[in-house]
């Protein structure tokens, strides 16, 4: 895991209780599990300004401290690193202040499962179709309607995004069905010809 120069000397800034206070530090800490939290629990691209409010100190903004706690939590989360070799890693880079590195450690540590799945789902965000089944059902005759010998395929279409799998279910025609294989082929065809020139 590396960080840049700039990265460890703000990191060693933030963890310092001459400059920033416990008070604001503990405030930065917290507002910087919510805003995982918020990410977790919805598809929020953006995090409310109100986590800028906090005044550190006249030698770092709130800004900078957020994007490198949060650079140092993603390098964490992109070893796999638990608590342990999570402080290992700040020590190594001569990031150690007590009281403070604990505290970076317990809240890294509550994100980090969070942070590996986000990291996992990196280039995965668009479904993929994992699996196709069909079933073909014969109605001879409804006692609703006069519908008589005609045929219904059951589909069903299983969806992978971010790692969940969804079912898409429907019941077609033999001529619907015929009208969506032909879309597939067009697809297909359209493809081919954009790949081959």
């Amino acid at each position: 895991m590396e960080l840049s120069n700039i990265s460890i000397d703000i990191l060693n800034i933030l963890l310092n209780s001459t400059i920033v206070s416990d008070e604001h530090f503990d405030e930065l800490l917290s507002n910087c599990c919510k805003a995982l939290t918020i990410i977790r629990n919805s598809n929020v691209k953006y995090v409310s300004s109100e986590f800028d409010e906090i005044k550190l100190s006249r030698i770092i903004n709130a800004g900078i401290a957020y994007g490198n706690i949060f650079g140092l939590f993603v390098e964490a989360a992109r070893h796999k690193y638990d608590s342990k070799h999570f402080i290992n890693f700040l020590h190594s880079s001569n990031i150690f202040h007590g009281s403070r590195t604990e505290k970076l450690s317990i809240a890294y540590e509550k994100q980090r499962e969070l942070l590996i799945c986000h990291l996992a789902n990196i280039g995965n965000n668009s479904s993929c179709i994992v699996g196709v089944n069909w079933e073909l059902d014969y109605c001879i005759k409804k006692s609703t309607s006069y519908l008589i010998a005609s045929s219904f395929y059951h589909i069903n279409i299983t969806i992978k995004k971010y790692g969940i799998i969804n079912c898409v279910k429907f019941t077609c025609t033999r001529h619907q069905l015929q009208e969506l294989v032909y879309k597939l082929r067009d697809i297909i065809r359209h493809i081919e010809k954009i790949s081959h020139t």
